[in-house]
């Protein structure tokens, strides 16, 4: 090691005995410390995609609870329309007769 590098080490050490290093020095030196900055930056990443996936769920649900009852107005409404068109074509063949 060389006088260069015993000499940092030695004020790291003067500091950190002192508390006198910052949080971010302290991570860049030890790796335990840069494990647990990484595993709560995953965390964070973790938990923003499950909101994500959530959010996604919920706006998926909507879209599928729209598009149902969508589909049972448009049922609802051809119903009528055919149940009309039947209504409609006894009325002429009645018109129909009457003329015959």
């Amino acid at each position: 090691m060389s006088d260069k590098d015993r000499d940092e080490e030695e004020k790291d050490k003067w500091a950190d005995e002192r508390g006198l290093v910052d949080m971010e020095t302290r991570r860049q030196h030890s790796p335990e410390l840069r494990m647990l900055d990484l595993i709560e930056r995953l965390t964070v990443r973790v938990e923003t995609n499950e909101e994500d996936v959530t959010r996604r769920a919920e706006e998926t649900q909507r879209n599928i609870d729209f598009i149902v009852r969508q589909q049972a107005q448009f049922t609802a409404d051809m119903q009528q329309l055919r149940e009309s068109q039947e209504h409609s074509e006894r009325r002429w063949e009645r018109i129909e007769q009457m003329w015959e």
